[in-house]
């Protein structure tokens, strides 16, 4: 089913948006009209075995500002698709694989892609990198750090073929003050 959200979640609020065999399609949607922001806790998952079990967030205009933590679980099936412009300055967790359909900004201090998971990011993705050793697909701009800064990079990391790879020079100094963007990865790329 759909559920939709008015206003902000607050740190002491926990929503979790969960696939089910129980309706008819098997999939969860939480939609808000507008942007908001996340103080408590999001979790996207599924109780059931089917594969229709699918877990997802939408939200239609703005951005949805993650200062809390976002769960995103393998349940028992189904997949889990985000929707939503999302400004990260909290917690993502990332433990299945899951697609990013709208621009993400990850400000830290957390963002991070669980063994054997996988994040695709289909539009523009930017900011600090990804840890955790799972694997992450660019289908879309990259511009790591904020200004002149480094993502690091704890997983695979695989530039699809429509992404790009945009890096900010202002000197020659790679280290305090940084000068230019640097992407740093402990996977292959």
């Amino acid at each position: 089913g759909i559920s939709t959200l008015t206003g902000d979640i607050d740190a002491t609020q926990k929503i979790t948006v969960e696939g089910t065999s129980s309706s008819a399609s098997g999939s969860a949607s939480l939609t808000a009209a507008n942007g908001f922001e996340n103080s408590g806790v999001i979790n996207l998952t599924s109780n059931s075995f089917s594969s229709s079990s699918n877990a997802g967030l939408v939200v239609t205009s703005g951005t949805l500002t993650n200062t809390g933590m976002i769960n995103i679980e393998p349940g028992n099936g189904g997949t889990r698709t985000w929707a939503a412009d999302l400004d990260n300055q909290g917690t993502v967790n990332v433990n299945t694989d899951v697609t990013f359909l709208n621009a993400v900004t990850n400000k830290g201090p957390v963002f991070k892609v669980a063994l054997g998971s996988t994040a695709t990011f289909s539009a523009a993705f930017g900011g600090l990198g990804i840890s955790g050793p799972g694997n992450v697909i660019f289908e879309a701009n990259v511009t790591p750090g904020l200004g002149p800064g480094i993502a690091d990079f704890g997983g695979n990391v695989t530039f699809g073929p429509g992404a790009s790879l945009q890096i900010e020079v202002g000197g020659i100094s790679a280290t305090s003050p940084v000068e230019f963007d640097q992407m740093n990865g402990t996977g292959t790329a």
